[in-house]
């Protein structure tokens, strides 16, 4: 389906389904605004409630499992799938990390079973909790993902997986009727999944490199605060971006296929279009980003040098409130809102510089069983994918941030970038600050998958 074609459907579409118009409804539980720097002391305690779960919890709920294995599952019948409740927790919580240390369940189960735009569901036998699996909506609602996947490892094997994904289907279908697109993200080490994918109609969409490197506390080269920044090193000031900067970037012709040649961002294995309704989700509580600019304007060649005439001074911002989600993906600036003035702050990102922003990184950090997780997203522009200096300078921001906010743990950096970064690139730069230590057994790619619902 053409984008257009997208954008009609939905149009017809904002009828069919209620429309959260609070700004509580639009920031649900875990996903607030972040005023401060205040995480790392909520990371602490949700890493204690992690230990609680694993030193108090997981011989009761072992014991549970075993009991219900001891009871051959005879047929379909035996199994119940229902939606995830907040007290399955310790529950879920016991069928294991499958994510080798990155499992953003364990810090993000309490929130995620209350999002409005999230459909948990546990697969349950004998009162015992033996699945897991969720849907979360994005793109305004025109977009579902399956994801966060999990059977208990002595139930694998029986069709459970294939009863969830049919249930998380049968709810799209009945309760999301704006869904356009369903989506599941992979790595290459379940490369044997793909042609099961294919088969039911999903299309590789976006392939991005992983790297997975460990942070150690005794790593004397990584940046402990502002002071350990050798501005010398490099002539690149890397900025804290804002929602309105997005915004500006997301309504920039001349700059998204510079920047996200692909038409959408894949952060933290989330595919999002570029669209304002996604915003909130990016910027939240333990998320945000960085941009670099294009120092050398020569080096920008064609590219315009005047203000994009396809960013509109009077753009709504809707998006911030939760109104825009009754708009047109192309009615950006409607009547009812023109006094709407798209406010630019000092140090942000202008209409009038937009083409010359070189370098965007994503970040989204969490605790984990064993420290914690800083998922680093690069775009970089073709000027920028080659420099060194943008990317020795957005490492340390990031760094800096991880550092911030978990002060006193090891944990484990995240990164991604496009296919035509160069790898040589990135490992030197991450040496430069003594990060060398690989995870054990990573994957080398992440892969998102799309095929559409159907539905016209």
């Amino acid at each position: 389906m053409t984008f257009s074609k997208l954008q009609e459907h939905r149009k017809s579409q904002m009828d069919m389904e209620s429309i959260p118009h609070s700004k509580s409804d639009l920031d649900p539980p875990g996903r607030r605004y972040w005023p401060g720097r205040r995480l790392h002391n909520e990371a602490e305690a949700v890493t204690s409630d992690v230990k609680l779960w694993s030193s108090q919890r997981k011989c009761i709920v072992t014991s549970s499992i075993r009991k219900a294995m001891a009871k051959t599952m005879s047929s379909a019948h035996d199994v119940t799938i229902r939606r995830a409740l907040p007290s399955d927790e310790a529950a879920v919580m016991s069928l294991g990390d499958v994510y080798c240390g990155r499992d953003y369940l364990f810090a993000e189960y309490s929130s995620l079973v209350k999002e409005p735009d999230t459909y948990p569901i546990v697969a349950v036998v004998d009162n015992t909790v033996v699945g897991f699996y969720m849907t979360t909506t994005f793109d305004g609602g025109v977009t579902v993902m399956k994801r966060a996947a999990r059977v208990a490892e002595n139930f694998r094997g029986r069709g459970l997986f294939h009863m969830m994904e049919a249930e998380l289907e049968k709810h799209t279908a009945h309760y999301r009727p704006q869904a356009l697109y369903e989506t599941i993200a992979n790595t290459d080490r379940v490369d044997h999944l793909i042609d099961r994918f294919l088969s039911k109609g999903y299309k590789l969409v976006y392939r991005k490199r992983v790297l997975n490197k460990l942070l150690r506390l005794s790593n004397s080269e990584l940046p402990k605060n502002d002071l350990d920044i050798d501005h010398t090193q490099s002539t690149i000031n890397v900025h804290e971006m804002s929602r309105e900067d997005l915004g500006v970037l997301f309504q920039a012709e001349s700059a998204k296929p510079r920047l996200f040649p692909q038409g959408r961002l894949f952060n933290f294995y989330l595919g999002y279009r570029l669209l304002d309704e996604n915003i909130p989700a990016i910027f939240c509580e333990r998320g945000g980003a960085f941009f670099s600019m294009e120092t050398n304007i020569d080096a920008l060649g064609d590219i315009e040098k005047e203000p994009d005439e396809n960013l509109n001074p009077n753009r709504n911002l809707q998006f911030q409130n939760g109104s825009h989600l009754s708009e047109n993906f192309s009615n950006r600036s409607s009547e009812s809102n023109v006094n709407t003035r798209y406010k630019i702050f000092d140090g942000g990102i202008s209409t009038t510089d937009v083409h010359r922003v070189a370098m965007v990184t994503f970040f989204y950090c969490f605790p984990t069983s064993s420290g914690y997780l800083h998922f680093l997203d690069l775009y970089a522009s073709p000027e920028a994918q080659v420099s060194r200096d943008h990317i020795h300078g957005h490492l340390q921001r990031h760094l800096l941030t991880a550092r911030r906010h978990f002060p006193n743990s090891d944990g484990i950096l995240t990164l991604t970038y496009d296919l035509h970064v160069p790898d040589e690139l990135i490992s030197s730069s991450l040496d430069q600050f003594g990060i060398h230590e690989i995870l054990p057994g990573q994957e080398r790619f992440q892969i998102l998958y799309e095929r559409e619902t159907g539905k016209r």
